[in-house]
């Protein structure tokens, strides 16, 4: 459902016209060995990190973020995606999908590709890794977008307002009760 078996189609693409890059997988799951062995067949398996499951509540986590140039989510089926509003926090550009709710929660701050499309992805990758200005631009925008949109303090108010709407019987934007 994260779509990595498609990243690993469109890191071979990638690879075909740049040698620059590293991949750093976080996170466990028994796609690994399919994903290292695919890698490897297609000659670039050397340049896979698989850091494995890491807690999100100390510093490593966001250190792995402010380190890449890049962060990567090629979902084919999310919820929220609290890992794209994490990447943008820590001011690392977003290439991610259009799937559910993922275009509300990047808008014009990350770049977006159609799920399930390896070419398309990596024709992104390409142009986000040549284009340090863009990268800059999206990460900028990023940062300001988790700021203005979902720090704890902007949560708080809106939760405040729905619940003031409903105890005054005033519908709740959206239409809904």
């Amino acid at each position: 459902r994260k779509g990595l078996h498609h990243l690993i189609e469109a890191l071979a693409l990638v690879n075909d016209r740049r040698h620059d890059w590293t991949l750093t997988l976080v996170g466990g799951g028994r796609e690994r060995s399919s994903l290292t062995a695919r890698a490897a067949q297609l000659g670039f398996g050397d340049r896979m990190d698989f850091r494995g499951y890491i807690d999100g509540w100390g510093n490593e986590l966001p250190d792995i973020y402010r380190q890449a140039d890049l962060f990567v989510f090629p979902s084919l089926k999310e919820g929220f995606g609290m890992v794209i509003a994490e990447a943008m926090a820590c001011g690392t550009p977003v290439l991610t999908t259009r799937v559910s709710a993922i275009p509300e929660v990047v808008g014009e701050a990350g770049s977006l590709v159609e799920p399930a499309d390896p070419r398309g992805l990596a024709a992104e990758i390409i142009r986000l890794m040549e284009d340090d200005g863009l990268r800059r631009s999206l990460a900028e925008a990023g940062a300001r977008r988790v700021r203005e949109m979902f720090s704890w303090d902007v949560v708080v108010d809106r939760t405040l307002e729905v619940f003031q709407r409903v105890v005054r019987g005033k519908p709740a934007e959206g239409g809904g009760r």
